[in-house]
C-alpha cells in the first residue's frame, strides 16, 4: 500500500476508537433493543463488515478498503461482547468468578489457535486474510 508508518499509526486508531465507541453505546442501546437484540444485531453487523472486508480487499486494496470495515466491526464487536459476557455470567450468578475465568480462558486459547493457524497461511495473499477474518466471525 505504499503508506509510511506513520500513516498506520495512526489508522490503526480508527479500529480501537471503534472499540471504545461500541463499549460506550452499549449501556443505552442494550436498554433500548434488549441484551439478546443487541447482542444478533452485534454479531450480524460485524459479519457484513467482514463481507465488505472481503469485497474491497478483493477489488484494490487500500487503507481505507482495509480499515474503515474493521473499524465498523470493532464498534460492533464494542457492543455484542458486554451483552454476551454478561448472559454468560448470569447462567449460575454464585460462580460468576469460576465462569468469568473460564470465559476468558475460552477467548485467549481461541485467540492463539487462531493465531497459530493464521501463520499456517500463505502470506501474500488478500484471501488469506478474508479467511481469517471470516474464521472470526
Amino acid at each position: 500500500m505504499h503508506q509510511p508508518p506513520s500513516t498506520y499509526g495512526l489508522i490503526i486508531l480508527l479500529p480501537m476508537a471503534g472499540y471504545i465507541l461500541g463499549n460506550a453505546g452499549v449501556l443505552r442501546l442494550s436498554a433500548l433493543l434488549g441484551s439478546v437484540r443487541l447482542f444478533v444485531l452485534g454479531l450480524a453487523l460485524s459479519f457484513a463488515s467482514g463481507v465488505t472486508l472481503a469485497l474491497w480487499c478483493l477489488g484494490d486494496l487500500t487503507l481505507w478498503a482495509l480499515f474503515v470495515p474493521m473499524a465498523i466491526s470493532s464498534v460492533v464487536n464494542g457492543m455484542s461482547q458486554p451483552p454476551g459476557v454478561a448472559a454468560g455470567l448470569s447462567v449460575y450468578p454464585r460462580i460468576a468468578g469460576a465462569a468469568s475465568g473460564l470465559l476468558g480462558f475460552m477467548q485467549m486459547t481461541v485467540a492463539a489457535l487462531g493465531i497459530l493457524l493464521l501463520g499456517l497461511l500463505p502470506r501474500n495473499s488478500v484471501v488469506a486474510m478474508a479467511a481469517a477474518l471470516f474464521a472470526g466471525r
